[in-house]
């Protein structure tokens, strides 16, 4: 009995020994080939805005606003026809031109170069008083320093030891894998490039019909554009300005209900040296009837920086001019 005994813990413990290098080599290739999950999701999505905040390079190219700005402008495809420019997607959920915005603005904008430009995304939004303190901006800038160094250094370690349940394996095992029909890309240069497989254009109208309530544009908002619109031209820095595309129910409901007087704003921009550019909205398919599908956020991209291209020269000539 003793000898059946002693074997069988033997063989036993044999075995466990062969069984474990088999699990572990099953969980590796389990989450090499399985299909990002929720908490996958949530590292990419906090890493890259670590990164696009806490970023310490120069741009010639500054692009601002808030999310339709980084759902809606790809650096990379705008850098088609901007060829050699350095450029940031500087959008923010629901930001706005409050000092916090202006000053990260003046952070990246390189003053050293000749053709530096910032490129203003207006949106009645990010002239209220939501838009001007900069809830997201500034709970990024908020981050503790262990969890940004976990974030930007570790985050594929962090990502390989999220923990899933064997019933997620087995649903990856037979193609029921972990499914959500708006896909996000979240890319260098500060993109999130975004596809809903189910795009509904009066989504966020609701949202938008009680947004603006006790949230008006400021005139003291506007105002502290203007100057720092101002301050940029002065120092040689172009800056254009545009109303992101949109739908024309959403572009009706803001107007109606948020105090945004587009062509006043123009008006005051234009008399700083900015260049206020025209885009068709109906160009432009939404997801949600706010922010931009991925294919429009790549033909928007590179329309706007073909206007860009379009008045560079112009703009030059303008501030030259000036000077004499």
């Amino acid at each position: 009995m003793n000898l059946f005994t002693s074997s069988f813990k033997r063989i036993f413990k044999e075995r466990i020994v062969l069984f474990i290098p088999v699990l572990a080599g099953i969980l590796v290739v389990f989450h090499l080939v399985a299909p990002p999950s929720d908490g996958f999701r949530v590292i990419e999505n906090n890493s890259f805005w670590k990164k696009k905040t806490f970023d310490k390079n120069k741009y010639e190219i500054v692009v601002c606003g808030d999310s339709r700005i980084y759902r809606g402008i790809s650096p990379d495809h705008m850098k088609e026809i901007l060829s050699g420019y350095k450029i940031i997607n500087l959008g923010y959920g629901s930001a706005g031109y409050g000092d916090i915005m202006l000053n990260e603005i003046n952070k990246r904008i390189d003053f050293e170069s000749k053709k530096s430009m910032v490129i203003l995304g207006i949106t009645p939004l990010s002239l209220t008083h939501e838009g001007e303190m900069n809830w997201h901006l500034r709970t990024e800038l908020a981050t503790k320093k262990e969890e940004l160094i976990e974030l930007l250094y570790f985050k594929k370690i962090s990502q390989f030891f999220i923990p899933f349940t064997f019933s997620e394996m087995e649903k990856h095992v037979k193609g029921k894998d972990f499914y959500t029909s708006k896909k996000q890309e979240y890319l260098d240069g500060g993109w999130v490039a975004t596809y809903e497989e189910k795009p509904w254009e009066i989504a966020a109208l609701k949202s938008y019909s009680t947004r603006f309530i006790n949230n008006q544009v400021l005139e003291s908002n506007i105002n502290r554009l203007v100057k720092a619109t101002g301050e940029w031209t002065e120092k040689g820095i172009q800056v254009f300005a545009f109303r992101p595309p949109t739908t024309e129910k959403m572009v009706a409901l803001e107007d109606s209900l948020s105090g945004f007087n587009e062509s006043n704003i123009r008006e005051r921009l234009e008399n700083k040296g900015a260049i206020y550019l025209d885009f068709e909205m109906d160009k432009y398919t939404t997801f949600d009837g706010s922010h931009l599908q991925k294919e429009s956020a790549i033909r928007f991209s590179k329309d706007l920086a073909n206007a860009i291209a379009n008045n560079h020269q112009s703009a030059q000539n303008l501030h030259n001019s000036k000077n004499e």
